[in-house]
């Protein structure tokens, strides 16, 4: 038995109640100001350096520390998402956090700042697939669009600002008041999550789970190996040791992956892999996850180091195109939602190709104004390629597979930031370095390693580009692509019922028999692994199979009293087909009618075939409702009263 497409806690207007709002403005607020946190110590890398007494490179491991971290535990956050209520492991993730940010705050050496930057990564890395599923959770699909596009708005916009926001802090007073900042806002956080979510967004928790320890290890192991090989790729004079732990974590990692895929229950659910769109987002996602990755690297290099501009002014090239992103978001949600994702997502990817492009040939004398629109064409564009691919390939998912889901492609995009960021600086190093052993100027020598970067950043959202024309499609049923005005679906969608009953094709008549006296129902759709419906069973098709002449005797009742007379051949005939499959005596043709159908064509399937109900299917025939004849009668004297209300009659 399995229950499908699960009940939406939306009003008739198809929102969310108040509460369950407030709830999910609190965990993205929470998630806001982590993504705030990850690129607000850049700007005082030159500062912690001094007050110190380190050098540059080991300051830098701030941030690779923290990257390394957050993508570590990204992978453990499915397990805990289907363990711990949604409340629980917001608080906690929270408190981690806010102890990281006052470690960092009051450290009087560098290692306490190290330790706290991890636990800060610990907290963060829990807080964004949890978000991130809480919202795929809340909303059907045809409403998910809108929803991640707000949260796009906070994961794209917080990392933008947080230099600029840095710089003014630092700027005014100290270092230390930039984590002083961030724990006073988790503090808030931790608050407001204690009494928002009390009641809101708590799931069942699943006490019997356990995380499998050889998994932990290899999982954790494995990442941190890649990452730390990654981080070292570049590093004059560490080239063997970052291969080493490459290969090391590689293999270490390719051991997580084999114990995922031979566990009945695996910490990080791989199998979900299988699921063709799903991947396909996931590394559409990645490419251009390390192809963005260019520009926090690349741009203070030109506006600071080539042009001799403050840090300001290099964050504030990028904050109207942060700003510019942070308005797109919600829009592409919404476009998403009414047309699909092909494309809006061709058309951001085209755009953020050209403006890479653009930035590629910027010179000595080009105005920063130039640069800025660069800038927010490209961040704008992104608008509408991040959440829409990434809402795409996580529809295909049941909700039960959400949190793994939203694990993989948040573990794939880190990972691909990490080895984006790394490739990035090889290519800016190798453009420094040829142009230098040709004669170049020094400015020049940086101006060519700049547009290297920017150049492997097209060729990345190129490839991204391919594979989006030839891979993403939209569907028939999928996203109002035949309903675009959203019309037709969302009245047949809105009165159907969706907490439907099926059985599997594999099941015994034993085990059907038992669905129906534990439901109580008389009937339900037989569906395959892929949850396509393949046939129907009802209680007067088991009744047919246990008479003994199915041509005499057309009324049940009339059956079980035939057989009821000849006992010893009714038990034998109970002992053989309890045991039978299912599909032995279902019905393989099966009336069914299309979540686009208008009302007028369900009616008519009703009435023709003489139906009390009749399933509801998307255009790959996987099972999303049941519409009863009186859903419809209800409906339809629901409208007449609420007309001849309006009419004042």
């Amino acid at each position: 038995m399995k229950q499908v497409v699960p009940s939406y806690d939306l009003d008739e207007r198809g929102r969310l109640p108040r509460k369950k709002m407030i709830a999910l403005a609190v965990l993205v607020c929470g998630a806001f100001v982590t993504f705030l946190n990850q690129t607000l110590v850049a700007p005082a890398l030159p500062t912690i350096t001094i007050d110190l007494a380190i050098t540059t490179s080991v300051a830098q491991w701030l941030i690779t520390a923290f990257t390394m971290m957050n993508a570590v535990m990204i992978p453990i956050t499915a397990f805990l998402i289907d363990r711990y209520t949604t409340r629980k492991l917001f608080l906690v993730a929270m408190l981690l956090f806010f102890f990281g940010s006052v470690s960092c705050a009051v450290a009087p050496f560098f290692f306490l700042i190290l330790m706290g930057r991890l636990l800060q990564a610990a907290g963060a890395g829990i807080i964004m697939p949890m978000v991130m599923t809480e919202i795929m959770v809340s909303y059907p699909p045809e409403r998910r669009g809108g929803a991640m596009g707000v949260f796009g708005l906070v994961s794209a916009v917080a990392p933008t600002i947080g230099p600029t926001v840095a710089g003014v802090i630092i700027d005014h007073t100290d270092w230390r008041m930039v984590f002083f900042v961030v724990s006073a806002l988790a503090l808030v956080g931790m608050v407001a999550g204690f009494f928002a979510l009390k009641a809101t967004t708590q799931r069942p928790a699943h006490p019997d789970a356990h995380l499998d320890k050889p998994s932990l290890v290899t999982s954790v192991l494995g990442l941190s190996l890649l990452l730390f090989g990654f981080s070292l790729v570049t590093q004059p004079g560490f080239f063997t040791a970052a291969l080493l732990a490459m290969v090391v974590g590689g293999g270490v990692f390719a051991a997580f992956v084999y114990l995922q895929l031979h566990m009945k229950e695996p910490m990080l659910d791989l199998r979900i892999l299988k699921a063709n769109r799903f991947t396909k987002a996931c590394i559409i996602s990645a490419i251009v996850q390390a192809a963005i990755m260019c520009a926090p690297l690349l741009n203070p290099i030109y506006i600071q180091t080539i042009r001799g501009f403050s840090a300001t002014i290099s964050g504030l090239t990028l904050m109207p195109g942060a700003i510019l992103m942070g308005i797109l978001n919600p829009v592409a949600g919404k476009m998403f939602d009414k047309y699909g994702v092909r494309s809006i997502s061709l058309v951001g990817l085209v755009l953020v190709a050209l403006s890479s492009l653009g930035l590629c040939f910027l010179n000595l004398d080009c105005s920063l104004f130039w640069v800025t629109a660069l800038m927010c064409v490209r961040s704008g564009a992104c608008a509408f390629v991040n959440m829409p691919i990434t809402t795409w390939g996580l529809n295909q998912l049941a909700n039960t597979h959400m949190n793994h889901g939203t694990s993989i492609n948040n573990t794939l995009r880190m990972a691909a930031g990490s080895l984006g960021t790394a490739l990035m600086m090889s290519v800016y190093t190798l453009g420094v370095n040829v142009s230098s052993n040709a004669g170049w100027a020094q400015q020049e020598s940086l101006l060519c390693g700049y547009a290297a970067g920017y150049g492997f950043s097209t060729l990345l959202v190129v490839v991204a580009l391919v594979i989006t024309f030839v891979s993403v499609r939209d569907k028939a049923g999928d996203i109002h692509s035949v309903d675009p005005e959203g019309s037709r679906r969302t009245l047949l969608a809105s009165i159907m019922k969706t907490d439907v009953y099926v059985v599997r094709d594999t099941e015994t008549i034993a085990e059907v028999m038992e669905v129906f006296v534990a439901k109580g129902i008389s009937a339900a759709p037989i569906v395959n692994k892929k949850f396509e419906v393949v046939g129907f069973i009802s209680d007067g098709d088991i009744l047919r199979a246990l008479s003994m002449s199915t041509k005499e005797y057309i009324d049940p009742i009339m059956m079980i009293m035939r057989s009821a007379t000849e006992a010893t051949d009714f038990d034998d005939k109970i002992e053989t087909l309890m045991e039978q499959n299912v599909m032995t005596i279902a019905h393989l043709g099966i009336i069914s009618v299309n979540v686009n159908d208008r009302l007028s064509e369900v009616c008519r399937v009703l009435g023709a075939n003489g139906l009390k109900k009749v399933p509801v299917l998307d255009d790959s025939r996987h099972l999303v409702g049941v519409i009863n004849r009186s859903d419809i009668t209800q409906y339809a004297l629901r409208r007449y009263a609420e007309n001849r209300a309006a009419a004042g009659l």
